[in-house]
């Protein structure tokens, strides 16, 4: 594995590059420009990176926010569209939204002031708050054996999680690691945390205080759901043998995983639970069958050169 490499200090007083990607939420997506506009901590830079089959999203961008980056997407899912907005990046650090959440006002004043006061390495360490989703504080939980996210965090557990609508990366990170494009949707944030902290020896801080909105959109759930569950297996799998090396663990897992969600499907659904645990297997044993360390190596480095902005990421190593 090649070395990894980052910017050795951070400047007094960090930028943030603020990541949206949207897929047809011209309206939700509205509301989340205006509240990073709106932000006391002034964004370095607004991105918007745009799957959207129809051309609304950037009709709208362009009229009512002519200083937002924009760029098309590549259409191909969330993982993929992430690093699409990751290439026009220019600030010291990376917040991801939603286009159906909202950052609150002092959100990127707080990130801040949390990092000024860093400590020995504060480029190295992402920092995580909460989500309030309709009015329910929504925290970081622990991945189980299944990779569902709900082990609540103890004192002093190594935590390698974070709410992806709350956080803040170091810039440095993508360009040693990007986000799978296996990942339509689901579980991206679980699968970059996990390379982020093992292979970025990144350090994640929680802190209570700082949170974004979440106004969770109908719009697209029907063609998300698909994915969602296929999304579990495969980055679970994928961290039992490619990443904790436990060829053996992996593949229980992979058939107790499997099993669980038939049973779970067809007493909640009947036959059509089957059918649709069926799809779900498919998917998830396509992406197991499609992964490579050297597969998503060479992902990354297409992405260095397929860049919407000239942009200069430099070389990444193996996942």
């Amino acid at each position: 594995m090649a070395s990894l490499s980052h910017e050795s200090s951070q400047p007094a007083a960090p930028s943030f590059s603020v990541c949206i990607c949207t897929r047809d939420r011209p309206e939700d997506l509205a509301r989340a420009l205006r509240s990073v506009e709106a932000s006391t901590y002034p964004a370095h830079q607004i991105i918007v990176s745009d799957d959207s089959k129809e051309p609304h999203t950037r009709a709208m961008v362009t009229s009512e926010f002519p200083q937002v980056v924009f760029l098309e997407g590549p259409r191909k899912g969330l993982g993929a569209n992430r690093n699409s907005a990751l290439e026009a990046v220019t600030g010291t650090h990376v917040a991801f939204i939603d286009d159906d959440a909202a950052l609150s006002p002092d959100f990127l004043a707080r990130m801040a002031q949390s990092l000024q006061n860093g400590g020995q390495h504060p480029e190295k360490l992402i920092i995580t708050g909460y989500e309030l989703n309709h009015g329910v504080k929504i925290f970081a939980n622990g991945t189980t054996f299944f990779g569902y996210q709900s082990r609540v965090y103890r004192a002093g557990d190594f935590q390698d999680t974070v709410v992806i609508n709350s956080t803040v990366f170091p810039a440095w990170l993508f360009k040693v690691i990007r986000f799978d494009e296996h990942l339509v949707y689901g579980y991206d944030e679980v699968d970059i945390m996990m390379r982020a902290t093992l292979q970025g020896k990144c350090a994640v801080r929680s802190l209570p205080e700082a949170f974004n909105f979440h106004y969770p959109s109908v719009v697209n759930r029907e063609y998300y759901s698909s994915f969602t569950e296929a999304s579990r297996v495969y980055v679970t799998h994928k961290r039992y043998k490619w990443f904790e090396r436990k060829r053996a663990k992996a593949a229980v897992f992979l058939t107790l995983a499997i099993a669980h969600n038939v049973l779970h499907n067809v007493r909640s659904h009947g036959l059509k639970g089957f059918s649709r645990s069926m799809r779900t297997a498919s998917l998830a044993l396509g992406y197991i069958r499609r992964y490579t360390p050297e597969g998503l190596a060479l992902q990354n480095e297409n992405n260095r050169t397929r860049t919407h902005l000239s942009s200069n990421l430099g070389s990444r190593p193996l996942p």
